[in-house]
């Protein structure tokens, strides 16, 4: 693993000094909110609410193109809350279902920026991650009700479910950003893997990918 991201790191590396000779070199720092969910051959599951922080930077190619490559740490997955009741002959049951699968990444994206005007910039572009660890937590409750009283059982689930998932990532990303004379900016963007994420030694068809929308802000030096 230890291998693995110092390869990824100067990847990047070789990325940012192929160009920082001739180019504007600006430097900063991003963090921000995401919404992640987890895509496929899966039941049907909703938004994961993490986050991710990292650090990026802008070399400028041109007036109006720049390359933006960057390094992050993500936390993906997806969420999973489901409530059902049924009465039988005047006992009712509820049960109640929450869980979360979080995996976490080291991520390299390197995007292609162009600025529009001169405070609005899309970019897209590829990134690879390498996995870091992956969880699952669940609560399950399960009342009943009947003339003679109520009972509820619960169970709780917290297990590690790394060896399940592919240890890397692939995918591209697109967004939209605005930046401020100052360096500050808010940015958008919508993040989708082309990888399967089922570990390739598991007998399974399934394909499960992520995908994720993130919002946050940035500051870059150097402007």
């Amino acid at each position: 693993m230890k291998k693995q991201i110092i390869t990824m790191m100067v990847a990047a590396a070789a990325v940012m000094s192929s160009t920082v000779a001739s180019a504007q070199l600006n430097f900063g720092g991003r963090a921000g909110l995401n919404l992640a969910n987890q895509v496929g051959d899966v039941e049907e599951s909703s938004m994961l609410t993490s986050f991710y922080v990292g650090a990026a930077l802008q070399l400028d190619l041109g007036d109006k193109l720049f390359l933006a490559p960057e390094l992050n740490f993500s936390i993906k997955g997806a969420a999973d809350k489901s409530t059902t009741s049924f009465d039988i002959l005047g006992t009712t049951t509820k049960t109640e279902y929450d869980a979360k699968i979080k995996t976490s990444y080291i991520e390299v994206p390197v995007n292609i920026g162009f600025r529009i005007g001169e405070k609005l910039h899309v970019k897209a572009g590829p990134y690879i991650g390498l996995m870091m660890g992956a969880n699952y937590s669940g609560d399950f409750t399960s009342t009943t009700t009947s003339p003679t009283g109520t009972t509820t059982v619960s169970e709780s689930l917290d297990e590690d479910v790394k060896e399940f998932y592919n240890g890397t990532d692939f995918g591209i990303n697109v967004g939209l950003g605005f930046q401020t004379e100052s360096g500050f900016g808010v940015e958008a963007r919508l993040t989708q893997g082309l990888s399967n994420l089922a570990d390739p030694d598991l007998e399974t068809d399934d394909k499960i990918s992520n995908q994720v929308i993130s919002v946050g802000v940035f500051y870059m030096l150097g402007n």
